[in-house]
């Protein structure tokens, strides 16, 4: 193997930072590469037999590597950093949101706007501006109209401001790992909300930096793993998504009287449900 060889194996297996117990390894082993080179090349002869030079040599090849590794550094963390900025910026967002108890795409629209559409047939949509809630089942065609108090959108967007406050720099670097044929880059980044924490993991691609998709968990409930995937920022979305008047061809939903308890059940599961039934 060539010296050349060596360096860059050397670089591959360095960690991305940096600290004296690990600056005097990596001397070590360069200074072991030069060793192992001065029989083979006539610089590698020169240089070991001249200590400054020796070590002069090898401190320049580690400054090299470290610079090497904080231009990548800083490009990916840039790179999560523009993500994060866009997310904070984004007037109107759609998303596929991934959960145990099912899938449904999301859509989102400052400052009132919200509808989730799930696999199964169910919609919901809200209207903050006005305080109204529209269930909708496409697959018997019935609906469901409920008022209710314009303060509850704290809650309710609680997903969105969770990725708006995302932190600017990632806690750490995941490295690079393969997910459906794509390389990905991954960091990992916290946000403490009361007495838990959320803990996200963003992905981007490798090449192109765009945002793939973010896994969301909490302390409070590890095995409540969500996952977001399709996340677009910033594309038109028009009013008529957002429209709590029913379809004309959809007829009321019938259902028995509920009492305060079922009611506020209902309430729950349209923030993650969207059929009637």
């Amino acid at each position: 193997m060539r010296p050349t060889d060596d360096i860059k194996n050397l670089i591959k297996k360095m960690e991305d930072k940096t600290s004296e117990q690990m600056d005097k390894r990596i001397i070590d082993d360069v200074l072991q590469t030069l060793e192992n080179s001065k029989t083979t090349t006539p610089i590698g002869r020169f240089i070991m037999k001249n200590p400054i030079i020796k070590f002069t040599s090898a401190a320049v090849i580690v400054l090299a590597i470290v610079g090497i590794l904080q231009i990548g550094n800083n490009s990916s963390n840039n790179a999560y950093a523009q993500t994060v900025e866009k997310l904070r910026n984004s007037r109107t967002l759609t998303y596929t949101w991934h959960t145990d108890k099912g899938d449904y795409i999301v859509y989102y629209k400052e400052p009132y706007y919200m509808r989730r559409e799930q696999a199964n047939g169910g919609i919901a949509i809200e209207d903050y501006k006005i305080g109204k809630r529209l269930y909708l089942d496409t697959n018997i065609k019935q609906y469901l109209v409920m008022d209710f108090e314009r303060k509850d959108q704290v809650k309710q967007f609680e997903e969105i401001d969770m990725l708006k406050e995302l932190p600017n720099k990632a806690e750490k670097y995941l490295g690079v790992e393969e997910k459906d044929g794509r390389l990905l880059e991954g960091y990992l980044g916290r946000d403490k909300s009361g007495i838990f924490t959320f803990i996200f993991k963003v992905w981007l691609d490798k090449q192109t930096k765009e945002l793939v998709s973010i896994e969301i968990e909490s302390t409070l409930n590890p095995e409540d793993r969500r996952v977001m995937t399709d996340i677009n920022f910033d594309i038109e979305l028009d009013d008529s998504l957002f429209n709590t008047v029913p379809p004309a061809d959809y007829s009321p939903y019938v259902r028995p009287e509920y009492t305060p308890e079922e009611l506020r059940e209902l309430n729950t599961r349209s923030r993650g449900v969207g059929g009637l039934r």
